[in-house]
This record gives C-alpha cells, structure tokens and sequence, in this order.
C-alpha cells in the first residue's frame, strides 16, 4: 500500500528551523527531506505530527530501538529541536527553498 502523507497545520518558523536541523543531521539516512521511499530508513515527511512526537519520545527513552548513530543524534536533540523537526516533517517536506 503507497503511503499518502497527512495535510495538516504546521508552524511554518518552526518547519524552517527543522529543516536546518534535518539538512545538518538527518538528510544523509533519511533523504529527500524525510520523504523518500528509496531509503531504507522510514518515511518522515507526511507523517501524522503526533505520531512523531511519540516515535521521537519512544526514540529519546529507548522504548524504540534505533541505530547507535541515530540514538547519538536523538539524545543530543532538544525540546525546541525535537518539536522543529516535528514541524518539518509535518509540513510534508514542502519548504522548497529548505528542501534544496
């Protein structure tokens, strides 16, 4: 079944500063701002914004097992930063200027 990202609100200051945090840490696993189905990490961009919060929650507290390079990034992630990339991914990739 092909995944059909969510439209929904999105803090549009906040999507911009997950987008740096996403092209500085993130971009290499999980390409195309989150939102390539080639990679082998997990779709992002389009994803439900609470489901997100919660896999980054699940991610931080080690209820979801991530790889050691990816935990390393998780645990230095702030509030602040957690929510921004939550934005971004949220937004569905959409920030062209950002996505570049």
């Amino acid at each position: 079944k092909a995944f059909i990202p969510r439209k929904q609100k999105v803090d549009i200051a906040l999507a911009k500063e997950g987008a740096v945090l996403h092209k500085k840490d993130c971009e290499k696993c999980h390409s195309e701002g989150g939102g390539s189905p080639q990679d082998d990490a997990a779709i992002l961009a389009g994803q439900w914004m609470p489901y997100l919060t919660r896999q980054f929650d699940n991610m931080k507290t080690g209820k979801r097992i991530v790889p050691s390079r990816m935990q390393k990034k998780i645990n230095k992630l702030s509030e602040d930063d957690k929510k921004a990339l939550v934005q971004f991914y949220g937004s569905n990739n959409l920030l062209s200027s950002e996505k570049k």
